[in-house]
């Protein structure tokens, strides 16, 4: 994959919640399961986001994934 295709994939502005995907899955779960599928994949999130130095670079970008 090229640098510009990466780039282009890089969100300038997060989606509103009620269009992130992410949120849109979470609000279809019980009740019982929306927090445990919120804290792993806000850990995904997290593993994904490293910086930089700790994540091998620049190559692996992935922004606007938490949810708070």
């Amino acid at each position: 994959m090229s640098t510009s295709t990466v780039s282009s994939l890089v969100l300038t502005i997060p989606p509103p919640l009620t269009e992130h995907p992410a949120s849109v899955y979470l609000s279809s779960l019980s009740p019982g399961s929306e927090p445990t599928m919120k804290r792993s994949l806000n850990l995904v999130a997290q593993l994904l986001t490293f910086p930089p130095e700790l994540r091998g670079g620049d190559r692996f970008m992935c922004r606007s994934l938490k949810l708070v």
